[in-house]
């Protein structure tokens, strides 16, 4: 029924919502993490060499090595968790050297194969005015105040808002990518992810996107989209030839962290561990009020 009244909300606002919003189309592919190195391997010589003539003959290639901090952000009732949308805050690394800052908004299309979502990207807030309200907000302190209203519309497709935002998980992620480019520009990267929990129990997985570059996928006439599809599509089947382990799975990153986090016990008690902590030392002080009232009946 959720889905029915996002439909709803989406048509209402679409036109308002497309321009500013990409689509970004993907394949994410679940790889064992003991073959992700054969797996990057295979990328640079199959994909960064073009050995397999799945790709433009005068295509260009590069690889790159990044670090990315992403931290996501969700109401008290886990709202994009359940609709798998998001709301992340990246910093972009290269070495040592923070190179780029985002917002992103990630909102789930009618897509049944969840491959194709609407991105909506803002350059974060880099002041915060610890005297605003919003400053000290763990999300709206990202958010310039001429964005706000239109993260506002974005964020209640789902019934919630920017100001009912708080932290939710954070992730690292080393990602070894492959960046294709022809005469036109940039056509498509293959990202091989790993990806961990920030924070105790620090939970991992790896996984491969193979990402139409969403500019121009998104300017695309429908039969350059489905150039760009098919040629996707013919990367991922080589490299499930090549690779009998992999499997696609179309789960957010988020979702993904949250699901493996939620079946790990001592993540529970790390995130009541003040709780815990409080119940421990109740449970000691009534133990000595005890003794102490044992005592003194006994006198």
């Amino acid at each position: 029924m959720r889905y029915v009244w996002l439909v709803i909300w989406l048509s209402v606002f679409a036109g308002e919502l497309c321009a500013q919003a990409r689509i970004e189309s993907e394949y994410k592919i679940a790889v064992p993490s003991e073959q992700a190195d054969e797996v990057w391997v295979y990328l640079q010589s199959a994909f960064g060499k073009n050995e397999l003539k799945i790709l433009p003959e005068e295509c260009q290639t590069q690889s790159a090595t990044e670090i990315f901090y992403d931290t996501y952000f969700d109401d008290a009732d886990k709202t994009l968790l359940g609709f798998e949308a998001g709301a992340r805050y990246r910093e972009r690394y290269v070495g040592d050297s923070l190179m780029k800052k985002l917002l992103q908004l990630k909102v789930p299309t009618l897509d049944a194969l969840g491959i194709a979502r609407t991105e909506h990207k803002f350059s974060p807030e880099d002041k915060f005015d610890i005297e605003d309200r919003n400053g000290l907000h763990p999300f709206l302190k990202y958010v310039k105040r001429k964005d706000v209203a239109d993260v506002d519309l974005v964020l209640g497709q789902f019934g919630t808002s920017a100001k009912k935002m708080s932290d939710a998980l954070k992730l690292k992620q080393i990602r070894r990518r492959v960046y294709v480019s022809d005469a036109e520009g940039a056509l498509m990267t293959f990202t091989l992810d790993e990806v961990s929990a920030f924070h105790f129990p620090y939970k991992e997985f790896v996984e491969l996107e193979l990402e139409l570059n969403e500019i121009r996928y998104t300017d695309a006439d429908y039969a350059e989209k489905t150039a760009m599809e098919k040629m996707n599509a013919e990367v991922k089947q080589a490299l499930f030839d090549r690779f009998g382990s992999l499997e696609q799975d179309q789960t957010p990153k988020y979702n993904k962290m949250h699901q493996a986090l939620a079946a790990e016990p001592s993540a529970w008690v790390y995130n009541n561990l003040m709780y815990i902590i409080l119940g421990a030392i109740c449970l000691f002080a009534l133990s000595l009020l005890l003794k102490k009232e044992i005592r003194f009946a006994n006198t």
